[in-house]
C-alpha cells in the first residue's frame, strides 16, 4: 500500500520485508524504515493442544529435518530461511519451533 501511494506508512514483519526486498532490488530504494521494534525472534509454529502428541512430534520432526531434503530446502531458501530448529529448551514441543534465517 505504501509503494502504491495508498498509505504514507505501514507496519510490516521484518522477515517479510527482507523476503520482498530480496526478490525486488528496486523495492529497497522506494522504502525507508523509520522505526524498528525488537529485536524479536521469528514467529513460532503452533499446533492445537487437541492434536495427538505423536502427530505433533511427527510434524516437528518433519519441520526440523526438512532442510535435509533438496526440494524442501529450496523452498526454505526462497523464504530466506536456512532451517527450522527445535527451540523447546524450557518449553514444550511445537509451541517453540522457530526458524533460523539467513541474511538477504
Amino acid at each position: 500500500m505504501v509503494i502504491e501511494g495508498k498509505a504514507d506508512a505501514a507496519a510490516i514483519d521484518s522477515h517479510m520485508l527482507d523476503v520482498l526486498c530480496a526478490g525486488d532490488e528496486k523495492l529497497t530504494a522506494k522504502l525507508r524504515v523509520i522505526a524498528v521494534l525488537g529485536p524479536s525472534s521469528i514467529q513460532p509454529v503452533v499446533a492445537a493442544k487437541r492434536l495427538d502428541k505423536e502427530l505433533k512430534r511427527r510434524i516437528q520432526e518433519a519441520l526440523v529435518t526438512m532442510h535435509l531434503d533438496a526440494r524442501a530446502a529450496s523452498g526454505l531458501h526462497k523464504g530466506l530461511i536456512e532451517r527450522w530448529r527445535d527451540g523447546s529448551a524450557g518449553r514444550k514441543g511445537l509451541d517453540s519451533l522457530n526458524s533460523h534465517t539467513v541474511s538477504p
